[in-house]
């Protein structure tokens, strides 16, 4: 059975390390900006085909009017040009 090892850091020191099975890892879906969930999944919101992060599309019109953008470009991963909008559960 293959198990994961993660450690925690805290700047450089190592406070704590678990032990976790891959079937007990649940992904789950939140804005990479604001870390708040998609509770409508009718709702259509921004999602880079790249690293497959979803962001709420108001977050992402802020995060591209606050850094002075005029080209779409993904807030995780920062690739230009890779963002389009989607269903959160069409992947679900």
């Amino acid at each position: 059975m293959v198990l994961f090892i993660l450690k925690q850091y805290q700047m450089g020191n190592k406070i704590s390390s678990n032990t976790v099975k891959p079937e007990e890892i649940k992904e789950t879906h939140e804005c990479i900006i604001c870390f708040e969930g998609f509770p409508d999944t009718r709702e259509l919101h921004v999602q880079c085909f790249i690293c497959k992060k979803y962001t709420h599309r108001y977050c992402f019109h802020k995060y591209l009017e606050s850094a002075g953008l005029t080209y779409c470009k993904c807030a995780y991963c920062r690739q230009v040009g890779t963002t389009m909008t989607n269903y959160v559960d069409s992947i679900l």
